[in-house]
């Protein structure tokens, strides 16, 4: 960012009789609504201008760069195990507050984040079969910061039963120029025989370069009914070959 400053400062100089107010770098004052007509010097005059002059400092500055990008980055990577057995959880869904981008841990467990907006982040993981769990941890500039979440398990209920299905209803790509989205419609169904209080489903989307994935949220599913959802996701510049449900969590109502 390049700025130039300009700056005028005001000397004052004894009017001689008859002389013309003049300010320094400034075109002759001109009397409103008359051209050409000329302002004659009176006692004071001079020293108005220049106090008006020197009280607005006359400076003035210009900037190249309106604004200036001051958003940092950095990284987070982690591993999501079982509370109890410390084994890796495959396939568990992990999402960010202040969001990022919806992904899933491999077959280690790991999972990553890279450059990502600098601050404190709230991790959640879930899990069908675990309980959902959320962690806190703070990303630094040009830092990885590396984080190791405990889920439990679900405690097993006795009757009534909860569960949930999920199918997609359609799929379809649209393309616009170089850009690629897919729109998706789903319905998912309370198969139990109590209310579910909260879902989360996370679709996997593949395409040629890649795998892309997306999660909707909802609650407040009755025992016995459904509802049905749409998105659509943006996938680069080539089309999806399969979009699938990859994971469902849900949580019975109390």
């Amino acid at each position: 960012m390049k700025c130039f400053l300009l700056s005028h400062s005001i000397r004052r100089v004894p009017a001689r009789p008859g002389a013309r107010a003049k300010t320094p770098g400034c075109p002759e004052a001109k009397a409103p609504g008359h051209s050409g007509a000329k302002v004659s010097a009176r006692p004071g005059v001079k020293t108005l201008f220049a106090a008006l002059f020197l009280a607005s400092g006359l400076a003035l500055v210009s900037c190249d760069d309106a604004l200036v990008d001051s958003e940092t980055y950095g990284s987070l990577e982690g591993v999501v195990r079982d509370d109890s057995t410390t084994a890796p959880i495959a396939m568990a869904a992990v999402t960010t507050n202040p969001a990022t981008e919806a992904i899933v841990t491999d077959s280690d467990g790991k999972f990553s984040l890279k450059e990502i907006p600098t601050g404190s982040y709230s991790i959640s993981v879930k899990k069908s079969g675990y309980e959902r769990t959320s962690v806190s941890v703070a990303v630094r500039e040009n830092r990885t910061t590396h984080a190791t979440i405990l889920v439990p398990q679900e405690k097993e209920e006795e009757d009534p039963e909860a569960s949930a299905t999920v199918n997609i209803t359609n799929w379809w790509n649209e393309t616009s120029g170089d850009s690629v989205h897919v729109h998706v419609g789903y319905r998912i169904e309370n198969t139990g025989s109590v209310n579910i209080a909260e879902y989360d489903i996370t679709f996997r989307i593949e395409n040629p370069g890649g795998e892309f994935f997306h999660n909707e949220e909802g609650s407040d599913l009755q025992a016995g009914r459904s509802k049905t959802g749409e998105f659509e996701k943006y996938i680069r510049n080539e089309e999806a070959g399969q979009v699938e449900v990859d994971n469902l969590w849900y949580s019975r109502e109390e």
